[in-house]
């Protein structure tokens, strides 16, 4: 997020020929004004912050025999995670729930690659300006599909915000831990 700081701060021009995932789509290219993927680049995302309140984390056997005290220290270093990351999208003006939207129910169900990214109208809704070269490239470059690319009708579109705003004031209201917010 530091460096998405920077990208919007400078109003940085961000050009990506290979791959931008994970962090790099979530803070890199959210933050800037003006993006660029060059033909053949793949540009993902697979989870941010929230990723919490749509499905289970993946734990290690360490924490699961946790004690009491670190088990309220982790969520509640997940609770200044997530609201970090509430804040930078407030503040570089994209709606946050880019990050998952691919994970929410209606979409996960039939998610077939790793990672998820959306079509250009999506995402201008979502507030990026990325100008692709060519179509939205969404396989390595030995053909496997890595990206899926989903195309949301403005109904779904909003369906899903809805949905995703519920969940964060579900958990912001709430002293429930993430995984209560899941089960909801």
């Amino acid at each position: 997020m530091q460096i998405g700081r920077l990208v919007h701060k400078y109003r940085l021009k961000v050009v990506v020929e290979n791959i931008c995932a994970s962090s790099c789509a979530n803070y890199v290219i959210t933050a800037s004004h003006d993006v660029k993927v060059k033909k053949e680049a793949l540009v993902g995302w697979h989870g941010g912050a929230t990723q919490p309140l749509y499905m289970p984390m993946e734990v290690e056997s360490s924490l699961l025999e946790a004690s009491e005290d670190e088990e309220k220290n982790f969520h509640e270093q997940m609770r200044i995670l997530i609201n970090e990351e509430i804040d930078f999208f407030q503040l570089i003006g994209v709606n946050q729930a880019i990050t998952i939207l691919g994970m929410s129910p209606k979409l996960k169900e039939t998610r077939h690659a790793p990672l998820f990214s959306y079509d250009t109208s999506t995402l201008q809704r979502l507030g990026l300006n990325i100008k692709f070269e060519e179509d939205q490239n969404h396989r390595s470059e030995r053909r496997t599909e890595l990206v899926q690319v989903f195309v949301l009708s403005r109904s779904l579109l909003a369906s899903l915000l809805t949905l995703h705003e519920k969940k964060l004031e579900d958990w912001a209201s709430s002293e429930l831990s993430t995984e209560d917010v899941i089960n909801e």
